[in-house]
């Protein structure tokens, strides 16, 4: 990240509505709001709404502790993803022109979370975006699971895509996943 650079965490809020973006700050105070937040608030043209900084980019602390895992030192030194340092040791990953996520930033190492890595690396991709691929229903439970216990990813952010090989088994492989 360059020196110059200045990222923020911002709270957008217009009445009762709350939306939160990551943006850089440009010379002068500029900076960009998306178009998701503009959607998602209605906000119209010369419209008062009300932001609020949460976190800025600052230089890391690295702290060593016995059994857990830094995020924030991981991802910080991928040149693609950056950290926001949040209360409560929490971060907030982004990226230019990407979704913002706020994970935990130390993970306890448990045999649960190698065999989530295993499985991921064995039966997934995770190159751009996050992958499973696997026959087995209880496998899928395991890793969405996981992600709820470990990350505090929620269920309903994940989505689902069945690929069918053979066209004549269509409706039962629907019902199959759907009941599974």
């Amino acid at each position: 990240m360059k020196d110059l650079e200045l990222w923020i965490l911002m709270r957008v809020i217009k009445n009762n509505r709350e939306f939160q973006i990551v943006s850089k700050i440009y010379k002068w105070g500029k900076f960009h709001l998306r178009k998701e937040a503009i959607k998602v608030l209605n906000i119209k043209n010369h419209e008062m709404i009300n932001f609020e900084i949460i976190a800025k980019n600052q230089n890391l602390d690295i702290t060593k502790t016995n059994n857990n895992v830094d995020l924030a030192t991981i991802f910080n030194t991928n040149l693609k993803i950056n950290t926001l340092l949040r209360t409560n040791n929490f971060i907030t990953l982004y990226s230019k022109r990407k979704t913002s996520i706020t994970l935990p930033r130390f993970i306890k190492i448990t045999p649960a979370l190698l065999e989530l890595f295993y499985l991921i690396y064995g039966d997934g991709h995770y190159q751009n975006k996050l992958y499973f691929v696997n026959k087995v229903p209880e496998l899928h439970e395991f890793v969405l699971e996981q992600f709820e216990n470990i990350f505090y990813i929620p269920r309903n952010l994940w989505r689902i895509r069945i690929l069918i090989s053979d066209l004549n088994f269509k409706d039962y492989a629907k019902n199959y996943w759907k009941n599974n």
